[in-house]
């Protein structure tokens, strides 16, 4: 199989790191295949891209980062919302509420913003309909 090893030049604003992939034999590095920016989410769980072996300009390394920082937020962003679609299903209106207004505000460019900004007023909505449901006649 294949396997990241190395941990060279360690970003100090996002942490990711740059490790090396070799085709393996019974867990021994024989052949390897590229370079990669790793950025760990936790042990099991990162994002990668390959590393060019070439020079690239400063305004084309700004852009990779920018698209890698994009790319993180929208992660961030549905693994949020489906968190937040999990307490509402438990009906847990108040914490889906917070969550749901914390992807609006924290990730405004993602493609999750939207959704979360109507899921927020449909949870606002029902949050209200109980209220009124409840009250004594």
């Amino acid at each position: 199989g294949k396997r990241l090893f190395g941990n060279d030049e360690r970003c100090p604003t996002c942490q990711s790191v740059v490790q090396r992939l070799y085709l393996c034999f019974l867990w021994i590095p024989l052949i390897p295949s590229g370079r990669f920016r790793v950025k760990y989410l936790d042990p099991k769980t990162y994002f990668s891209r390959q590393l060019l072996d070439t020079n690239i300009s400063p305004e084309g390394l700004a852009k990779l980062r920018a698209e890698d920082e994009a790319a993180l937020n929208d992660f961030y962003a549905v693994e949020l919302f489906d968190q937040a679609r999990g307490l509402e299903r438990r009906r847990e209106f108040a914490d889906a509420l917070n969550a749901y207004e914390f992807v609006t505000k924290q990730f405004p460019q993602s493609h999750m913003a939207n959704d979360a900004h109507q899921a927020f007023k449909r949870v606002q909505a029902r949050i209200a309909d109980a209220s009124v449901t409840r009250r004594p006649r």
